[in-house]
């Protein structure tokens, strides 16, 4: 309880969990510092986190941060959504009584105590630099940024805070590795429950479903926390679990000579950067990528010089040329680039289904990719997605834009011009792996809007 201008206040504030809620909200009040909840859509997670945080806060005082995949679905699902007594959610978890002020812009409350409680993306965690968060829930782990939990665990380490990962499967991707390994730690806990555990939700609420056109594979992910389901609505992860299946993903030994590069660049978030080059036998092997958020051209140049890589040419997308951008230097993105690395092109721009085909159509020519060097890259192709609309009962048309998008983009880019280079040019003879392929880049920079040769 709270005593607000001799006012008691009750938290948990009007809420009270359900039996399945209870154990994680019992784990953390006994002082238990990991936890990775995995749980069936509408199983209330945020509100039973947002609770559970609400009496941490008021207990230990710091910072708390609950974390979704993005900043704009942190607004939505938890700033401003609404529980099914018409109540904001974040406003039942902390009501005003305990509030000593709230930043709607930088969506955060700052309690009577001092404690200060934020909703962040993980697609900005980064930009937080110099904040020392004591407890972090990572809500929707499974669509969230990978690193995100390794840039805030040694701060939780230092400072003895704690950390909640709630979310439903999304493939086996770093969800399902975090899930595998907490469940045989015995210093984390760990929870799995569908909705034959929950009885949250009745089987007729399932069979509705169906009849409305859910396919089979959202059912089993989102109700029955299947992992082997598959990322249903991804655009990629069939092709890469080929690739997976057929050892093209592995940690392969490649040439360090005529490497290309791929970017997509962000100018007030993410710049991503793929590393390619043709294998003898006409094939392609994508080596190595990067990303960074929010910074200058010459961090990514020193990024490049710092690799042991001989560069065959730098591709760019079609906002390279943008003139909006030379607010810093007076120079494009490209014409910084050219006075410092050689062959610097525009790619053609398409449509992101024409590149989403081109894509798909590249990872299934038996291209490989390198396991280790390539892992985030790997993380969000396969998290890059469509979202369900339960509306019209279909996945969206265009992709969800979240922390996958940018390298998820770069590949598009990447294929694109692959693609183009193939239709442009026969394969490079056996006995001359690399052909100079600069000259039939030279193409590149005169496609039309809709990407065809002028």
């Amino acid at each position: 309880m709270r005593r607000s201008k001799n006012k008691i206040i009750q938290i948990p504030n009007n809420w009270q969990p359900r039996f399945y809620q209870d154990p994680i909200m019992r784990y953390f009040d006994n002082g238990g510092k990991r936890a990775c909840w995995v749980v069936h859509r509408r199983g209330g997670k945020d509100n039973t986190l947002l609770n559970q945080t609400a009496k941490m806060a008021l207990t230990r005082v710091g910072t708390y941060w609950h974390l979704l995949p993005s900043q704009r679905q942190g607004r939505k699902v938890v700033w401003e959504g609404i529980d099914k007594s018409g109540r904001r959610i974040i406003d039942q978890a902390f009501p005003k009584e305990i509030r000593d002020g709230t930043n709607n812009t930088e969506m955060a409350i700052k309690l009577q105590n001092g404690s200060v409680i934020q909703v962040v993306g993980s697609d900005s965690f980064d930009s937080l630099v110099g904040s020392n968060p004591i407890h972090v829930t990572f809500s929707e782990w499974s669509l969230s940024k990978p690193s995100s939990w390794s840039f805030i665990r040694p701060i939780l380490a230092e400072n003895e805070g704690t950390a909640a990962f709630i979310y439903t499967p999304r493939g086996k991707n770093h969800g399902y590795t975090l899930y595998e390994m907490a469940k045989n730690n015995p210093a984390w806990y760990c929870d799995l429950q569908t909705i034959e555990h929950t009885k949250a939700l009745s089987m007729d609420v399932l069979e509705e479903e169906r009849k409305a056109g859910m396919p089979e594979e959202l059912i089993q992910q989102e109700y029955y926390c299947d992992f082997n389901s598959g990322n249903a609505g991804s655009y990629y992860a069939l092709q890469l679990e080929d690739l997976d299946a057929n050892g093209l993903i592995s940690d392969f030994a490649f040439a360090y000579d005529n490497i290309y590069t791929h970017w997509d660049i962000g100018f007030t978030d993410s710049t991503a950067i793929w590393f390619w080059r043709f294998r003898p036998d006409g094939g392609v092997d994508i080596v190595d990528c990067y990303e960074a958020h929010g910074l200058q051209v010459n961090h990514y140049i020193e990024v490049l010089r710092s690799k042991p890589y001989q560069y065959a040419g730098h591709f760019l997308p079609h906002d390279g040329n943008d003139s909006r951008f030379k607010f810093a230097t007076g120079l494009t993105i490209k014409e910084q680039l050219r006075a410092v690395l050689p062959d610097v092109r525009i790619t053609p721009k398409l449509s992101i289904e024409d590149g989403i085909q081109a894509l798909r159509f590249l990872l299934g020519r038996k291209t490989r990719i390198h396991k280790t060097n390539c892992k985030l890259g790997l993380e969000a192709l396969e998290n890059y997605h469509r979202e369900y609309d339960e509306d019209t009962r279909t996945y969206s048309k265009t992709p969800v834009h979240d922390w996958s998008s940018h390298y998820a983009d770069g590949a598009r880019y990447m294929a694109v011009s692959i693609n183009g280079i193939r239709e442009l040019s026969a394969p490079p003879p056996p006995k001359k792996p690399v052909q100079n392929i600069m000259t039939l880049d030279n193409l590149f920079d005169d496609y039309d809007a809709r990407g065809r040769f002028n």
